[in-house]
């Protein structure tokens, strides 16, 4: 719906690119005084915030399960958020004009079956899979489109949409099955501090992709999507052990 409302600001109305951040601000500041005025305080633990996250480190250390968790968060994380960067320019290439609300919506409905997918398949299979499942989507989709990415043709830039829909449709079957995993694995006292941890290898990832963007020492997007392919091996490497670790456990 966001994305259909703010395709009509910019097209049907012609507003312009700024029209969908404008409608934004009073949404985002209705949000700030109903959180203000319902939500209390949690202040945590008052244990200093280095010996938490010292701890939050040792957990992570003395446990190989949620280590492998931190790292397919920071591979399949980091790659969704270079595709996050990269999905416009790719989908724009050789184009003035193209239904950014559109398929920015055709993008949330995809993560929306891709929910539906978990919600249908962890009746019969185990968080894992469906993880090792969604990365290995996520995979092949980054691969194809690294195929089709530089051209400003009609046809692979419609590959390249396809292939982005699924992208969406595997994030939408990670995101539940990796959350399933965490609330079994970490420790409800340290979880929130783990997390954090685990995004600082996500966060370096990504930053040092984008940064070499930016400087233009990797300028082909054929390329970065081989980067986030490589990334994302490792992830599906990774995922496929997870389950032998719990099987173990139990």
């Amino acid at each position: 719906t966001a994305g259909l409302f703010a395709d009509f600001l910019v097209q049907g109305l012609s507003l312009g690119p700024l029209a969908p951040f404008m409608v934004a601000i009073p949404c985002l500041a209705s949000g700030l005084i109903i959180i203000s005025l319902t939500w209390t305080e949690n202040y945590g633990s008052k244990t200093s915030v280095m010996e938490t996250y010292k701890e939050g480190a040792r957990i992570i250390w003395s446990n190989c399960s949620i280590m492998k968790i931190g790292i397919v968060q920071s591979l399949v994380e980091s790659s969704m958020f270079i595709f996050v960067y990269l999905w416009t320019p790719t989908l724009s290439s050789g184009q003035d004009k193209i239904p950014l609300g559109k398929i920015f919506a055709s993008f949330m409905l995809s993560i929306m079956i891709g929910s539906l997918l978990f919600k249908m398949l962890i009746k019969s299979a185990t968080a894992h899979r469906i993880l090792f499942l969604a990365t290995i989507v996520f995979l092949f989709s980054t691969i194809v489109a690294s195929q089709f990415a530089s051209s400003t043709e009609i046809i692979p830039r419609y590959i390249c949409l396809v292939t982005f829909l699924f992208i969406e449709i595997s994030l939408g079957m990670y995101f539940p099955s990796i959350g399933t995993l965490r609330s079994d694995l970490l420790p409800g006292s340290h979880r929130s501090t783990i997390i954090n941890l685990f995004r600082i290898p996500l966060n370096l990832l990504t930053v040092g992709t984008l940064l070499a963007i930016k400087s233009g020492i990797v300028e082909d997007r054929r390329l970065v999507f081989g980067i986030t392919s490589v990334f994302l091996v490792g992830a599906v490497l990774v995922a496929s052990t997870i389950k032998v670790e719990e099987k173990k456990e139990k």
